[in-house]
């Protein structure tokens, strides 16, 4: 079963929310519901990064590492060509 890290971001400010999940595309779908505790409080979120990891144990230290990113930082990773998604 593939695993996935994450970067969301909100249409109306560009905040960014990372995480980890197994299907991020349900998973967005989930926090535009209103079902995360960090992100009900907006909606329109949309994926901005995805990257496939083979076990949830190398997502999960990716997923660390990706938290500890300053503004900078993430926007060089969503423009990577590690991200999955091409805008």
């Amino acid at each position: 079963m593939p695993f996935y890290v994450y970067i969301a971001a909100n249409t109306d400010d560009e905040e960014l929310y990372k995480g980890f999940s197994e299907n991020p595309y349900v998973r967005i779908e989930a926090h535009n519901r209103g079902e995360s505790k960090f992100t009900s409080t907006k909606k329109g979120w949309h994926l901005v990064f995805v990257q496939l990891f083979e076990t949830k144990r190398e997502a999960l230290i990716f997923e660390k590492k990706v938290k500890r990113l300053n503004r900078a930082s993430l926007q060089r990773l969503i423009a990577s060509p590690q991200s999955g998604i091409r805008n």
